[in-house]
């Protein structure tokens, strides 16, 4: 039995009439079902049941202070981003007093700090890494890996804050095969100390 053209035509049409339909429901059912918590002014709970409050009819619990004061709230129209810089950056951090932002300028390597409004910038290492390409600093924030082309090698060292060179880390060779740039990295072969 064969189905003529026009018959073939209305069978494809219901069924993908009935497929968007179905895909629709099921999107519509699944964000539905992802809700935000709402958000409550009552305290978060210190009854048995967590989350849910103390219905014995006594005072809340507050939770002992750290001493600490919250930073203040900012309404979200008074919230603005700040350019720090006019140049290209490379492994923007906080300071160890987390007062300033410290980074490396992308063309010459210079490591940089700047204040929090980008008023106030200056040059805090002699040390300049031409083709720098990232930096990765301690969790401490007082020395970062630094990672530089220097040919076709790809080359690392730990550089501290405000001073020289710490180590020196194995280089690696950058090969091209087919329009993909592989990593060649040498097995390390102990600490490089200068």
């Amino acid at each position: 039995m064969e189905l003529n053209r026009t018959k073939q035509i209305l069978y494809g049409i219901a069924a993908l009439v009935i497929l968007g339909a179905l895909g629709f429901g099921a999107y519509w059912y699944l964000s539905s079902s992802i809700t935000a918590p709402a958000k409550s002014d009552k305290a978060s709970g210190t009854g048995i049941v967590p989350g849910l409050p103390d219905t014995d009819g006594g005072e809340t619990k507050e939770e002992p202070s750290t001493g600490e004061t919250p930073p203040p709230e900012i309404p979200p129209q008074e919230q603005a981003l700040v350019q720090l810089t006019n140049f290209s950056v490379v492994g923007p951090s906080l300071n160890t007093a987390e007062d300033r932002i410290l980074f490396y300028k992308k063309e010459g390597g210079d490591l940089m700090s700047a204040d929090f409004n980008g008023q106030k910038q200056e040059k805090i290492s002699n040390i300049t890494i031409l083709g720098i390409l990232d930096a990765l600093w301690n969790s401490s924030r007082n020395r970062a890996v630094v990672q530089y082309i220097d040919g076709e090698m790809l080359k690392s060292f730990i550089h501290s804050g405000t001073s020289s060179i710490s180590a020196l880390i194995p280089r690696a060779k950058i090969q091209k095969r087919s329009q993909q740039a592989l990593l060649r990295i040498p097995p390390f072969a102990g600490s490089h100390q200068i």
